[in-house]
């Protein structure tokens, strides 16, 4: 056992080296010529100004990085890099699937730092696809696709050199640049939780600020702890001139992760003396000046940990990076996604009566079977499957909705229903409605079997049942909704399902029915 925690431990502290030199190699000369051209500077400097004099501030003022680091996550996201859960076939474009063994890196492979090649099968032709984790920035600018280790390394690195001009061509220019106006940033690293990130120092705030741009997240740190429910443990944070512990951050709850220090079998002490050392070695290579405002910068850093911090509403939601399969086959959920795997199948009071009344009434948050009387509490507990959605209650406004959470690109929740052998569905009605706003998308489709038929919401809730003839005869069906689009900050809300108002004592219409008669 000791020996197997040694080799562990030898495997760890090989990677907080890697780590340290990974973020030195951002230095290098040519591969910073080659970022510059990637970024769309003009484009991302004008964004973030008229963002800034928009909020009615001074887009001079040092508050301009913080708006310029939020508009270049989103380029990163929406336009520069792609997510890879698994390639298609290079052969014939069909769907691979992964294969348990890890292949043998090439030279060429193994010069741009990836010595893990992940192998796929394609389902099709039977072609052997592969994926090389590649470290290499440089090869990164020019593959544009990965999981978060390349994420954050190419997004760390690109906002390394964010303050270049595209016009400052001069290597003078750009060593003044370099000095006067630099970027602090950090390749932020869960040691034993599997992720990684970014920080950068805010000359507005005078702190260090969280940003992940494979969840396009800023200033966002607890989010891995209440949302993707992780277990937060030893936290670093990686930079040209320091490492840092940074773990309390990312926790509000520290004495648990102290509980957690004691018990794991990596040593603090051990990794506070690589930490201090690796530092002071960085540090070697600064002037006085530049040494001493790095070293109030850490304390302060210390004291604003030290505080523990509730975690918001913004810090809810579960990873929204990477297929559903993969997030919950790494426990990074948020607890409102998954399969209940309810079905709705006929009572025997119902098969009496020929009929199964549903409805679903989003001010009491129940569903209704009237025949027989039964509720059932909670929305989600009545969905064969949910992503990324949850009731939203406005108080100012008096309405309840269903949407996806905030930050969320797409949402999605599915009914099942279904009968014995012995039973048939002679005729099924259905209420849908949903509200759309600015750009927000609701697609409802019904599904048995090979049919599929596309529903229409209704935009408010007095809408009139409608007949799906296509499913006479049928034994089963599912209900099938994704909601997305939208704009802005508030694009999560622009998509709702079965907004109704919080006060009204009337006799209800239910926004969401569905009634199913037998033979």
């Amino acid at each position: 056992m000791s020996c197997r925690v040694a080799s562990a431990d030898q495997r760890l502290y090989g990677n907080l080296h890697h780590y340290v030199d990974q973020v030195l190699s951002y230095e290098r000369q040519c591969v910073v010529n080659k970022a510059i051209d990637v970024l769309p500077w003009i484009e991302l400097t004008k964004l973030a100004k008229e963002n800034v004099a928009g909020a009615g501030l001074d887009p001079n003022s040092l508050i301009f990085w913080d708006f310029l680091m939020a508009e270049a996550v989103k380029w990163f996201k929406r336009s520069f890099f792609k997510w890879m859960t698994a390639p298609k076939c290079s052969q014939c474009g069909c769907d691979t699937s992964a294969i348990p063994l890890q292949l043998q890196p090439t030279q060429e492979e193994l010069n741009y730092g990836a010595s893990r090649i992940e192998g796929y099968r394609c389902t099709s032709c039977d072609h052997l696809e592969r994926f090389p984790r590649y470290n290499s920035v440089e090869k990164l600018l020019g593959t544009c696709v990965g999981r978060c280790g390349e994420w954050a390394n190419c997004f760390t690195f690109l906002c390394r050199v964010l303050q270049f001009n595209v016009s400052c061509r001069d290597e003078i220019c750009m060593r003044f640049l370099l000095n006067t106006y630099q970027i602090q940033v950090r390749y932020v690293v869960d040691l034993l939780g599997d992720h990684v990130w970014t920080e950068y120092y805010s000359l507005h705030e005078k702190r260090w600020i969280h940003v992940d741009p494979c969840e396009e997240a800023i200033d966002r740190p607890l989010m891995y702890e209440a949302g993707w429910k992780k277990e937060i443990t030893f936290i670093c944070a990686f930079a040209r001139d320091h490492v840092a512990d940074v773990t309390m951050r990312y926790s509000s709850n520290h004495g648990a992760v102290i509980n957690r220090r004691l018990k794991s079998s990596f040593e603090s002490p051990r990794l506070y003396n690589f930490l201090w050392k690796t530092t002071q070695r960085l540090k070697a290579c600064l002037m006085e000046n530049q040494r001493k405002e790095l070293d109030v910068q850490l304390a302060c850093d210390l004291v604003n940990m030290m505080v523990e911090r509730t975690p918001g509403q913004e810090s809810m939601g579960g990873r929204t990076s990477g297929s559903m399969a993969w997030i919950m086959s790494r426990g990074e959920g948020d607890g409102q996604s998954g399969d209940v795997k309810f079905v709705f199948r006929p009572s025997a009071r119902e098969l009496a009566c020929n009929k199964m009344h549903m409805k679903y009434n989003c001010r009491r948050d129940m569903y209704e079977r009237t025949v027989g009387q039964e509720i059932i509490p909670g929305w989600r507990n009545g969905t064969y499957s949910s992503y990324g959605v949850f009731r939203k209650e406005e108080r100012d406004w008096k309405k309840a909705y269903l949407a996806r959470l905030e930050g969320r690109e797409r949402g999605s929740i599915s009914w099942l229903f279904e009968v014995s052998e012995d039973v048939t569905m002679k005729d099924v009605r259905i209420r849908f409605c949903g509200s759309r706003f600015e750009d927000g998308d609701i697609s409802v489709t019904v599904t048995s079997g090979e049919t599929q038929v596309k529903l229409n919401c209704d935009q408010d809730s007095g809408g009139d049942l409608t007949a799906i003839p296509e499913l006479a005869g049928t034994k089963t069906f599912c209900i099938d909704c994704k909601l997305s689009g939208g704009v802005g900050d508030c694009a999560w809300q622009h998509a709702q399902l079965f907004r109704e108002s919080t006060e009204s004592d009337a006799e209800d219409v239910t926004p969401f029915e569905v009634i199913i008669c037998f033979e």
